[in-house]
C-alpha cells in the first residue's frame, strides 16, 4: 500500500466510523440498556441544567444540522419512550458527537491538502514495505 492510499483510506474511515447513522446506531443500544437511576434530590437539582443542555442540542442538531436531523430525534425519541433515564447519557453522546464531527472535517480537509501539495521527496505513490525487525520477529515465537 503506498502512502497515498493508507491516507485516503483513513480518511475514508473516519467519515465512516463517525458518519450520523454509525455513531448513532452503536450508541443508541447501549444507551437502552443503561440502567441510571435519578434520585429525586439530584433530579430536582440538575434537572433544569440537563433540560437547558438537551434544548441547545436540539437546536442544533436537531433543527439546524440538516444531515443530523433524522439521526439526533431517532434516538432521541426512543430513549425518552423506552429509557429516560438515560437522556443524561445522550447529551453527553450527543456533546461528544458533536465534536467529533468538527475532527472529521478537519482530519479529511487536512488529509486532502496534504495529498493535494505534497513536497518534492515526498513518497506518497511508492509502496513501501516495513522491514520487520530482528527483535520484534523473536518476540513473537
Amino acid at each position: 500500500m503506498t502512502k497515498r492510499e493508507y491516507l485516503e483510506q483513513y480518511s475514508e474511515l473516519v467519515r465512516e466510523v463517525y458518519a450520523p447513522r454509525a455513531y448513532f446506531e452503536r450508541s443508541v443500544p447501549a444507551l437502552l440498556a443503561l440502567r441510571a437511576k435519578w434520585p429525586p434530590r439530584s433530579l430536582w437539582r440538575d434537572g433544569s441544567r440537563l433540560f437547558v443542555v438537551l434544548l441547545a442540542e436540539a437546536f442544533h442538531l436537531g433543527i439546524r444540522a440538516k444531515n443530523l436531523r433524522f439521526w439526533f430525534w431517532k434516538a432521541f425519541l426512543q430513549l425518552l419512550w423506552k429509557n429516560p433515564q438515560a437522556l443524561e447519557a445522550f447529551a453527553f453522546d450527543v456533546s461528544v458527537f458533536y465534536h467529533l464531527q468538527r475532527h472529521v472535517h478537519y482530519v479529511q480537509s487536512e488529509i486532502s491538502r496534504y495529498l493535494s501539495s505534497p513536497s518534492e521527496d515526498d513518497v506518497l505513490d511508492q509502496v513501501i514495505v516495513p522491514e520487520l525487525l530482528p527483535a520484534a520477529a523473536n518476540s513473537s515465537r
